[in-house]
């Protein structure tokens, strides 16, 4: 399969239009960053919807948060609610922040797969540029999830259905190493996985098919290891 084309020149598109353009017609937005890697508008408005949203859930992940500390033990009711007021005030920040430093980091392994693995040829402005934009859906990820949060008759279920998320770990109930694999199945996670390779194909200038091949094969490697390394940390907890 042939790389999608950015022989022609890429339309002129507003930040808005960008954004938007990533749900209804990607393969422009991406020939537009091939021309004008554009970055700094979309890692705010990304981090500015995060971090409404991160608010948003900030019940349901106090709730976490106190429910973990309680069970730790070693502080007093009274010095718990006080760690849980001062962490309220930061959790916007900190969704914030997720939703912006991980581009970077992102966007280096990507140029990595794109130059090297893929034979292709594109920057780390453009990597950074393309993660950027698709940050943004993210944003009816969260949505989802917290009105899944909202349909639930109590905290605690609202804060295991937040911890599974939008992936098909919610049919599981124990966590366990299948827990954890079906976290992987994300259909948000998978739809940002599938533009990638859009915009890889574009940037990189590499076929389509070999951008999918190399995209996948890191996402299923990564998978496992993230899968691995979460089940011998719930074990040792559990221990």
């Amino acid at each position: 399969m042939e790389p999608v084309s950015s022989e022609t020149p890429a339309q002129p598109m507003s930040l808005v239009q960008r954004l938007l353009g990533i749900f209804t017609r990607p393969a422009a937005v991406f020939a537009f960053l091939n021309e004008q890697p554009r970055m700094l508008g979309a890692l705010l408005a990304v981090g500015a919807l995060s971090g409404i949203m991160g608010f948003l859930l900030t019940d349901v992940q106090l709730y976490g948060i106190r429910l973990g500390m309680e069970e730790g033990g070693g502080m007093e009711p009274e010095k718990i609610e006080t760690a849980v007021r001062i962490i309220s005030y930061g959790i916007p920040f900190g969704w914030m922040l997720l939703s912006i430093l991980p581009v970077f980091l992102v966007a280096g392994v990507l140029l990595l797969i794109g130059n090297v693995i893929l034979g292709g040829m594109t920057t780390y402005r453009k990597m950074v540029s393309m993660m950027a934009h698709l940050g943004i859906i993210t944003i009816p990820q969260l949505l989802v999830k917290f009105l899944l949060t909202r349909m639930q008759g109590d905290m605690e279920a609202a804060q295991r259905t937040l911890e599974s998320g939008t992936s098909l770990a919610a049919l599981v109930g124990e966590k366990g190493p299948v827990y954890y694999a079906l976290s992987q199945l994300d259909l948000f996670n998978l739809w940002q996985l599938g533009l990638a390779v859009i915009g890889m194909a574009i940037l990189a200038k590499v076929p389509t098919q070999r951008a999918a091949a190399g995209l996948i094969g890191a996402w299923v490697l990564f998978s496992i290891v993230l899968v691995v390394i979460q089940t011998l940390t719930g074990a040792a907890q559990g221990s």
